[in-house]
């Protein structure tokens, strides 16, 4: 029987280490995705969008409202899922911001379709003019939330379209660009095909309706 060469003694001691390793890794990875997973379905999906001045969030319970507005000193909600006043959750959100004297605001949003000229054009204008800071939220907090996140950072910082969608629409915050959902990035494609430099409000008040029109079936 001939004794192995020091290199292979090496060889066999070393494979357990990497494999070990990598099962720590693989672990690591696997449990930080399904705790961001469960952060996003069950919780909060808590998020920054310009610190001190705008936030965002999935659908919070009326506590959950009610630690924010506390925590972030919030001066006003964008409920991106309309208006439902026989659903509870539309009663304890607005019932949580009439307590703290919070200004809420509704805006129907689909995830699956390009926003009206209208309801753009309202996103728009409560960006500018609600009470800063801000809290956006929809139900999930990754689609419509990330949609007027990017707005946001477009219109209000000054930001590229491209970092805007990449801060904003965003798998951190569970989106994910494909099926209906796509729609929410291709409205930012449209701003770049037709914008033409154009300012990002002007367009979509000006220069949106139009397109938007001749996409209608």
């Amino acid at each position: 029987m001939t004794a192995g060469t020091p290199g292979d003694w090496v060889t066999r001691k070393r494979r357990p280490m990497w494999r070990t390793v990598l099962r720590c890794v693989l672990a690591a990875a696997v449990g930080f995705v399904l705790w961001r997973a469960g952060d996003i379905l069950l919780w909060r999906n808590l998020g920054t969008i310009t610190a001190g001045q705008a936030y965002r969030s999935n659908q919070l319970s009326g506590s959950g409202f009610r630690k924010e507005i506390t925590a972030l000193g919030l001066r006003s909600v964008i409920n991106l899922r309309g208006a439902s006043d026989k659903e509870d959750w539309c009663r304890d959100e607005v019932a949580a911001c009439e307590a703290a004297k919070v200004a809420h605001y509704d805006i129907r949003m689909s995830a699956n379709k390009l926003p009206p000229p209208e309801t753009l054009a309202l996103l728009v204008r409560t960006l500018h003019e609600a009470p800063r800071p801000i809290l956006i939220h929809c139900k999930q907090g990754a689609d419509r939330t990330g949609l007027a996140a990017a707005v946001w950072l477009i219109q209000e910082e000054g930001q590229t379209p491209s970092h805007a969608t990449f801060r904003g629409l965003t798998v951190w915050h569970g989106h994910f660009p494909i099926g209906g959902v796509g729609a929410m990035d291709r409205f930012f494609r449209l701003y770049g095909e037709t914008g033409q430099g154009m300012g990002f409000e002007e367009w979509a008040l000006k220069v949106y309706p139009g397109v938007w029109r001749k996409l209608q079936p």
